[in-house]
């Protein structure tokens, strides 16, 4: 197993590997939900939160779901990150939250940034979300460099999380680590990955998963269907950036097994959604353990 801890922000006092609880099931910071995970991770992202009040994403009739995560082989969601706002959000419930940030322009992100510059642990640019129709920022590098060009580096982490690349867009998500490499000194991660744009799941009763006006039958695919190609999109992230910048494994993480083929490739720790979507925040604890007794094998 490979420890790269170097690649982890020296002057940040967090174990390795890090272990925490991804954006998406606590779309709202002050609420007490998120206290369920604390205990067992060391950190825990909330939102995404974006600058004005968003209702999100509108189901197509009464009985559509937005979400369905009750195959163990998948889930898939398409809320369209409903919010508040950021004037809604008030000061972090603990020091162990991230808050994840999504903005559809320039100067709207280098806003939303500066706003939350002091909040909680950090905050996580989400340049990865599949389920609205403006657009995958890290699908537009030029975006990504006007952005990070423009914000100032703060004292807590700064991450990144970035949506999957198949292997033919290989190029294009090169591309984008390399704006990060270039703005290393403010960026602490990369989360890889966000979930799966664009894609439909229909159920043995013929229903579609998820069913949106907006989206259509499309939403985020994420769970052990990305696991391969999570890991795939995490190594070339820390090929690319070569320790500059830490990257976090996300997609189909549910055990300790799964931390050490990150840990592997080079990342320093992992986000964890789909698995403690049907688990519960047991599957933190599950994985910690499961790691801890491979070093003693």
């Amino acid at each position: 197993m490979t420890d790269n801890n170097s690649a982890w922000n020296p002057d940040e006092d967090y174990q390795y590997p890090l272990i925490m609880s991804g954006a998406g099931p606590f779309k709202y910071p002050d609420r007490e939900d998120v206290d369920s995970v604390l205990p067992f991770v060391d950190l825990a992202v909330v939102g995404s939160i974006t600058k004005l009040p968003r209702k999100g994403n509108t189901p197509l009739h009464e009985k559509a779901r937005l979400e369905y995560f009750e195959d163990p082989a998948y889930t898939i969601n398409v809320h369209g990150m409903p919010n508040e706002g950021m004037h809604a959000i008030g000061p972090p419930r603990s020091p162990k939250l991230i808050i994840s940030l999504a903005e559809f322009s320039v100067d709207g992100f280098v806003e939303i940034y500066e706003h939350f510059a002091e909040w909680g642990a950090g905050t996580e640019l989400n340049f990865g979300c599949p389920n609205t129709t403006e657009g995958i920022w890290c699908r537009k590098p030029e975006s990504m460099d006007a952005v990070l060009s423009q914000i100032t580096p703060r004292s807590g982490l700064t991450g990144v999380k970035l949506s999957p690349f198949l292997e033919e867009e290989y190029s294009l998500l090169q591309e984008g680590l390399a704006v990060i490499k270039q703005h290393s000194s403010k960026i602490s991660y990369v989360v890889a990955t966000n979930t799966l744009p664009g894609q439909t799941v229909t159920l043995s009763d013929g229903s579609s998963a998820v069913e949106t006006v907006e989206m259509g039958t499309q939403g985020g695919l994420g769970g052990e269907a990305i696991k391969e190609l999570a890991l795939e999109n995490a190594t070339v992230c820390c090929q690319e950036l070569g320790g500059d910048v830490g990257v976090l494994l996300c997609g189909g993480v549910s055990s300790g097994k799964d931390l050490i083929k990150g840990l592997d490739v080079g990342c320093v720790g992992v986000q964890v959604v789909s698995a403690f979507l049907q688990q519960g925040p047991r599957v933190f604890k599950k994985i910690r353990e499961e790691y801890l007794r491979s070093l003693l094998a």
